[in-house]
């Protein structure tokens, strides 16, 4: 059996197993940045729906092949690249990404792949300000959620109410999540201070003895939501890996 990191020229010379093969794709990712600070990349997050004057990352998942990418009236030949996403009249609407790939095909494995392809995806732009992200329900993020730690296996599920609160709202003077139904011993917990936003994820400051607390709802409808204690701490909190579903 060849294994998928053989060379694929070794592969198509002697014909033995094309499982490793793919056809020529056009299939590609679009990231919602949350900063455009090289350092801060990670704060990213794969979506369908961005904020207007957001910038997302594009990249072709297909390598060594020639990329046409139409956005908007702009086209561009790179595998990756950033734009911001801006214009208000825009707002609302979906908004068409369209790439085309070329390149040598496998023809001993794909014999009828021309070597190429396009694809069309929809981006979806949204209204973002700060005060209507917290004081309007946000149906993202807020409400009953149920989970499981995916790395306790035969743990219980717990119910989640999840409620975000804007800076100065009951008198406290930075935005937070309220955590109803976990924490030490399953009490409440306060996530503080929203450090990056994209419109599926929630990036919070450090804080109650979590050096990463992020809350993400994907594209297939899963909810996550990850805690992860600083080292070296005397009395650490419980760590969390939650994923599920709003109720």
């Amino acid at each position: 059996m060849l294994a998928c990191n053989k060379d694929q020229a070794e592969i198509a010379e002697f014909n033995k197993n094309c499982s490793c093969a793919e056809e020529v794709s056009a299939d590609f990712t679009m990231e919602d940045l949350a900063s455009t600070v090289p350092a801060l990349f990670d704060y990213r997050t794969e979506t369908d729906t961005t904020f207007e004057g957001s910038y997302v990352y594009f990249e072709a998942k297909d390598t060594n092949a020639e990329y046409t990418w139409y956005i908007g009236s702009e086209v561009i030949h790179e595998k990756n690249f950033t734009r911001k996403m801006e214009g208000s009249q825009l707002i609302g609407q979906q908004l068409p990404m369209t790439l085309v790939v070329k390149k040598a095909p496998n023809l001993v494995c794909f014999p009828n792949d021309d070597g190429y392809d396009s694809i069309i995806k929809s981006l979806t732009l949204v209204d973002f300000n700060s005060f209507d992200y917290y004081h309007n329900y946000n149906h993202l993020f807020e409400g009953t959620f149920r989970f499981k730690d995916h790395l306790k296996p035969g743990q219980d599920s717990i119910d989640v109410v999840v409620e975000l609160k804007a800076n100065g709202e009951d008198g406290v003077g930075y935005d937070r999540a309220l955590l109803y139904g976990m924490g030490h011993n399953n009490t409440d917990l306060e996530l503080d201070g929203t450090w990056r936003i994209t419109y599926r994820q929630i990036f919070f400051q450090s804080g109650e003895g979590y050096s990463v607390q992020r809350m993400h709802h994907r594209m297939d409808g899963i909810v996550e939501i990850e805690l992860l204690k600083i080292e070296g701490l005397n009395d650490p909190p419980p760590e969390y890996h939650l994923e599920g579903r709003k109720l």
